[in-house]
């Protein structure tokens, strides 16, 4: 299985008027809007970010040049448990979501990868989705939250997926969403086209709303909204703090209570074909689209682990694409091409979705496995045991094995 971008399209606007909104036709009962009178503009901090010039892969990388620990989640697969393909994906007292989009459904399971409960179900009942575009665990008030995007309704859950109730939003997030506060929601909004009953709020790339889903107000505000009509996830998490990438800007912001702090800023100078606004800008609209994915830039969302930065770089070819970690500690980064690197272990993944601590979570088939089983057989080189038990239990379509990596610290200039 291999993950792809999902594009999704939306045309269906509900249509909100004057300061106190009033409601219309088109707007459930349970509809919540709040007077966007008191607050417009959240507070932004941009200076003094840390400027991380991002280099080209390093050849010749072994991967214990690189990462320090790793270990295997094999998922359960049975019938109640059977996924296709992992959207989002999250650490959290001891369990592990899975967002899957074939099913349109969150998976739970415990760290040792035994099923727990699945949550969602296509429908209009009680717990029942249409179209679940992202989820997130709120901390606070320990629950699952899971936002359709397509009837712009909450679902709230127990943890260990047992529904408790769904409310109706005020507006419609096309990215992904987080927790930032006990009173405090951070939607990704992408375009503009999709909220016009917010008005001067409908001009920021992020919306906020109180935990009652009432709209509080925007923040992330620039001259022109060039974010392109993608499903691309902006925000990342990892112990309590939130992340935010807005996509092509090749920064990464840090939230801290309800201001927007920008942290770093990408440079990739080094290209002749960086992504630049301004040349954006003096395209004709139907070659936009063409320059926003033959120019290069971050893959959203960067992940942060407790000590390091990593994330993906997509360049004019897609198979030249490459990975690169940031030392926040030492000040130092390295790039790799993740194909050729020698595997001298038995570490292989595919996708990398969320970090949790000291580790980055990804995930790979379960055929990619034993696949590298066999090749290592052939070689003589022997697995370490637990890994090749694992790997001997697998069937090739198992679920995606959950990865969790730790990388090397960086101590030297690689290039």
């Amino acid at each position: 299985m291999r993950h792809v971008e999902k594009l999704i399209l939306f045309y269906l606007v509900v249509i909100l008027t004057g300061c106190h909104f009033k409601k219309t036709n088109d707007i459930s009962e349970g509809l919540k809007a709040s007077n966007l009178c008191d607050t417009v503009s959240f507070a932004m901090e941009t200076e003094n970010a840390v400027t991380i010039t991002v280099p080209p892969p390093t050849d010749n990388l072994k991967a214990s040049d690189l990462f320090e620990d790793f270990k295997y989640i094999p998922l359960e697969s049975s019938e109640k448990s059977f996924m296709g393909q992992y959207q989002g994906l999250c650490l959290y007292e001891n369990r592990i979501f899975v967002h899957d989009i074939e099913t349109n459904m969150i998976y739970i399971f415990n760290l040792q990868g035994k099923f727990i409960n699945k949550v969602g179900k296509r429908g209009n009942g009680p717990g029942e989705f249409f179209q679940p575009e992202s989820m997130t665990v709120d901390p606070f008030r320990k629950q699952l939250l899971v936002y359709d995007t397509f009837i712009k309704e909450m679902f709230y859950f127990t943890l260990d997926g047992d529904f408790l109730r769904s409310e109706q939003m005020a507006i419609r997030s096309n990215q992904n969403f987080k927790v930032i506060s006990p009173n405090l929601i951070a939607f990704g909004v992408g375009r503009t086209r999709e909220n016009p009953q917010l008005k001067e709020i409908n001009k920021y790339n992020i919306i906020y709303t109180d935990s009652a889903l009432n709209v509080r107000g925007g923040v992330h505000k620039g001259e022109e909204n060039y974010i392109p009509h993608f499903s691309l996830p902006c925000f990342s998490s990892n112990n309590g703090q939130v992340y935010y990438t807005p996509p092509y800007a090749s920064d990464i912001y840090e939230f801290v209570g309800d201001t927007l702090v920008s942290r770093f800023h990408l440079d990739y100078s080094k290209w002749d074909n960086q992504f630049n606004l301004e040349k954006l800008k003096e395209l004709e609209a139907n070659k936009k689209g063409g320059y926003y994915y033959n120019s290069i830039h971050a893959n959203t969302p960067v992940l942060s682990s407790n000590r390091f930065l990593f994330f993906e770089t997509i360049t004019e070819e897609t198979r030249d694409s490459f990975h690169s970690y940031y030392d926040k500690v030492t000040g130092k980064i390295l790039s790799f091409d993740i194909y050729k690197i020698e595997a001298e272990n038995d570490l292989v993944f595919t996708t990398v979705l969320a970090s949790h601590g000291d580790y980055f979570i990804g995930y790979v088939s379960a055929e990619a496995l034993i696949y590298l089983k066999e090749e290592r057989e052939k070689k003589g080189i022997a697995m370490k045991p637990e890994i090749s038990n694992m790997i001997d239990s697998l069937y090739t379509d198992d679920n995606d094995v959950i990865v969790l990596f730790k990388f090397k610290p960086i101590q030297k200039e690689w290039n």
